[in-house]
Parts: C-alpha cells; sequence; structure tokens
C-alpha cells in the first residue's frame, strides 16, 4: 500500500471516529447512549487495527513486541575486518545494539552474547522477514 493509501485510510478513520464520538455524545436517552458507547468504542477498535496492520509505524511496534516476548528468527555472522568468517549462529534471538558492542538475547537457551564489532563486522539477516 502506498503512503497515500495509509494517510488517506488514517483521515478517514480519525474523522469518521470523530464524528462518531459526536453522535455517541449528542445522543442523551438511555437507548441511544448505548449506541453511541457503542459507536465510539467500535470506531477505537478499527483505528487501532488499522494502525497495527497498515503503517509501517504499526507494524514496526507488532515486530518489536514479538522479538520482545518470543523472540524472531535469525541467522547472525560475525567477520574479521579483512573479510573471513570468524563465527556464525542461528536461533530465535533478540538483539540490542550499541556504540561499540552487539547484544544477544537467545530466547530458546535463555542466554546473552556480547558481540564488539570494533574491529570486524556483524550481519543480521532475518530469512522469513518478507513472509511476515
Amino acid at each position: 500500500m502506498s503512503i497515500v493509501t495509509i494517510n488517506l485510510i488514517w483521515i478517514v478513520g480519525v474523522v469518521g471516529g470523530i464524528a462518531l464520538l459526536l453522535i455517541g455524545l449528542r445522543f442523551h436517552r438511555r437507548v441511544l447512549d448505548g449506541i453511541g458507547i457503542g459507536l465510539v468504542i467500535l470506531s477505537i477498535i478499527l483505528s487501532v487495527v488499522l494502525y497495527f496492520n497498515f503503517t509501517a509505524a504499526g507494524e514496526q511496534t507488532v515486530k518489536s513486541w514479538n522479538a520482545q516476548s518470543v523472540g524472531i528468527y535469525r541467522e547472525i555472522e560475525i567477520y574479521s575486518m579483512t573479510g573471513e568468517l570468524i563465527d556464525s549462529y542461528k536461533g530465535k534471538v533478540n538483539i540490542e545494539y550499541n556504540d561499540n558492542e552487539v547484544n544477544i538475547y537467545d530466547v530458546e537457551k535463555k542466554s546473552r552474547m556480547i558481540i564488539y564489532y570494533k574491529n570486524g563486522t556483524v550481519v543480521v539477516k532475518e530469512p522469513n522477514a518478507e513472509e511476515e
């Protein structure tokens, strides 16, 4: 989906949500109060679903939650300055980048590795990234 389409969806969702909120606030009878509250709740749910499914920020948030909770399958390769492969690792991990190091938290083994990459290169691949 293009950025314009996503922005259009958001604008329609926000305007629709505000309209539904105003309609809900306008009705003051008991029966109509329930309908108004239902419409407000429905618009909030719709906005959240649209955000997490149709925006890059929403998709990144979901990916971050998955990485924190169950880890993401990644392939990690560590190279020297001359380009020689030093080590490689595969598994469900969560990665944190700092100035001169990469912290790798193995979700399955519940272990942590710290790789200092000042004198080399760390390559992190996510083989299933296209399918997510």
